[in-house]
């Protein structure tokens, strides 16, 4: 008996019929559908599921213990530098600091005064400013023009520095012009800096065509101008070692004068002898004063250029002395800034007036 291959035609499932039963109905045991079993080409047997292959699983390596950090290297040590060197940097080469000349404001008194700006602790009082180095004041010395100023009082200090810069006559004036006048001076001001720079384009060109002069010119006076600015330098060092060496004599004294810048000016407790207050006419114009004594009226000694002195009318027994004029126009603001400024450098304002030719105390 043989076995044939039928398929289903409801769920197509491959079934095995007895030959005999060709022509016949089969019921499917699957699905139970009635379907004729008929000889055809048997169905071709499905494909064989290729069994999986199982690659072997090599066992995880053992866990290997920790190695021990090694100890990390060390830089190699450098030769210890100098203060000023370690403070300029490893790669920069540390800047020649000379000492601050007699005239010049200390380094730390000028750290001093931004720290209290920054602070805002200080009180300022409009002046005007000037310096005279004489024995005494005359109403004519008072006579020459003073220079704008703002007197500033901080805590440990008093100083003069200059006034802030305030708008010009024509700046106001323009800004009073009506908009079709400030825009005609807008484009003005444009065509002025336009041939600012042609002629800058042509002073160029000029340059380059004397450009081999301009070098031979340079090579030569550079050296001269460094053997100039030397001998100038070793000028001030021997006129500065000998203020150091008699601050209070009268070749100090003419000195501090004439390099002492007129402004910023400031002074610690100690630096301010005398306090003078007075009051005074200049041209039907009242006007208040404060005078600070900066030496001795009569200087311990003259010095070896003093000799000269004496041969000039007697000049060498002429007491010298700085006084710093800071002229307001409010005598209330002059009594204040007096006291306060007497306060901060230990010195007590004392009130003077002008008699016949000369500035006595009361």
């Amino acid at each position: 008996m043989a076995l044939i291959r039928v398929r289903c035609p409801a769920c197509r499932t491959v079934l095995l019929v007895d030959e005999a039963n060709v022509g016949r109905q089969a019921r499917c045991r699957k699905c139970q559908a009635l379907f004729g079993v008929e000889r055809g080409p048997e169905p071709a047997a499905p494909a064989a599921t290729p069994a999986p292959v199982v690659q072997p699983v090599s066992p995880p390596p053992a866990a290997q213990p920790p190695r021990p950090k090694a100890p990390p290297a060390k830089a190699p040590e450098r030769p210890a530098q100098p203060a000023a060197a370690a403070a300029a940097g490893p790669d920069e080469t540390p800047l020649e600091v000379h000492e601050p000349y007699p005239w010049e404001t200390p380094p730390e008194v000028i750290g001093k005064v931004a720290a209290y700006e920054a602070r805002s602790a200080g009180t300022s009082f409009m002046c005007k400013v000037n310096e005279f180095t004489n024995s005494l004041l005359k109403r004519d010395t008072l006579r020459e023009d003073l220079y704008p100023g703002q007197m500033c009082i901080y805590p440990d200090i008093v100083g003069v520095r200059t006034r802030p810069e305030e708008p010009g006559c024509l700046v106001k004036l323009a800004g009073k012009l009506p908009e079709p006048a400030k825009s005609f001076l807008r484009r003005l001001a444009g065509a002025i800096a336009v041939a600012g720079c042609l002629m800058s384009i042509l002073a160029m060109l000029v340059g380059l065509v004397l450009s081999p002069f301009v070098f031979l010119f340079t090579l030569i006076a550079w050296p001269i101008r460094a053997v100039l600015e030397y001998l100038e330098k070793k000028r001030l060092d021997y006129v500065a070692e000998r203020i150091r060496e008699d601050p209070k004599s009268s070749y100090a004294i003419k000195k501090l004068y004439k390099y002492s810048d007129l402004v910023p000016r400031y002074w610690r407790p100690g630096e301010i002898v005398q306090i003078v207050r007075l009051d005074c006419r200049r041209r039907l114009r009242r006007h208040s004063l404060i005078l600070f004594v900066q030496d001795d009226p009569f200087p311990k000694s003259v010095g070896i250029m003093g000799w000269g002195a004496f041969l000039l009318l007697g000049r060498l027994l002429k007491a010298r002395r700085r006084i710093y004029v800071c002229r307001m126009d409010k005598p209330a603001d002059a009594d204040i800034a007096a006291d306060a400024a007497g306060i901060v450098l230990g010195t007590r304002p004392v009130r003077a007036k002008f008699t016949f030719n000369h500035l006595a105390l009361e």
